[in-house]
């Protein structure tokens, strides 16, 4: 209890004088006042939301490829996770995905080449010690595998990840926490309930563009046909 002597000023209260008692009365069965304790550490789940950029290196039939990669990760309203990653070279983007990982351990995604799909994935994803570990099967056109893929954190600002596939290509790379969210954020595309993702089993390739009249492509069948005047040379003939 705090005792204060007070006097108004014609505007608002001017403080005195105060003395503190010197024992801690407790009124109508309170509990004396006990302080918050200290937030909790951030767990791997929430280290993981965020923006990451880094480099990656993938070795394929004994060639090596160094790529860049820039991933954004946010919460899927409460059931999950949304990534967008963009994967380029200096110059050019090759290739963007996106890839929804739930909190039942169920992931699917998508990639996409200058705005095609031209592949999916499903899989299941856990974290082991400071590590997301997930286990993909993708079908990309004719070309099915599977694929691991380890994202580790030594810290809560670096991830470094390793990737092994089925038909013989690897790759690693360390990645830096550039932004964080601090807000859920709600992914594009899929609902928040209801969710049936697509397996590869179920035929999740892309199909090939249908053909128009003795094989040859919508456009250039339309382009061997008639052609039609322009409505000027028409007037001028008339």
């Amino acid at each position: 209890m705090v005792l204060v002597v007070a006097e108004w000023d014609g505007s608002k209260y001017l403080t005195v004088d105060w003395c503190n008692f010197t024992e801690v009365e407790s009124f109508g069965g309170l509990p004396p006042y006990t302080p918050p304790s200290a937030p909790q550490p951030l767990d791997l789940i929430d280290e993981y939301v965020g923006t990451w950029e880094g480099t990656q290196n993938f070795v394929f039939d004994g060639t090596s490829y160094d790529m860049t990669s820039t991933s954004l990760i946010t919460r899927y309203g409460d059931i999950g996770f949304y990534s967008k990653t963009y994967i380029r070279t200096p110059g050019q983007l090759l290739a963007e995905g996106e890839t929804w990982q739930y909190d039942n351990g169920t992931m699917y995604g998508v990639v996409k080449s200058e705005g095609t799909v031209i592949g999916t994935i499903t899989g299941t994803w856990s974290v082991s010690g400071r590590s997301i570990i997930s286990n993909i099967s993708a079908v990309a056109g004719d070309l099915a595998y599977t694929q691991y893929v380890n994202n580790s954190f030594p810290d809560s600002g670096t991830m470094v990840s390793t990737t092994t596939t089925s038909y013989g290509a690897s790759g690693s790379g360390t990645a830096k926490k550039i932004s964080t969210f601090s807000a859920p954020t709600l992914a594009p595309n899929l609902p928040t309930s209801g969710v049936t993702p697509v397996s590869s089993a179920s035929g999740g390739q892309v199909k090939k563009p249908k053909k128009g009249a003795k094989g040859k492509s919508p456009a250039k069948a339309k382009k061997s046909g008639s052609k039609k005047k322009p409505a000027a040379k028409k007037a001028k003939k008339r």
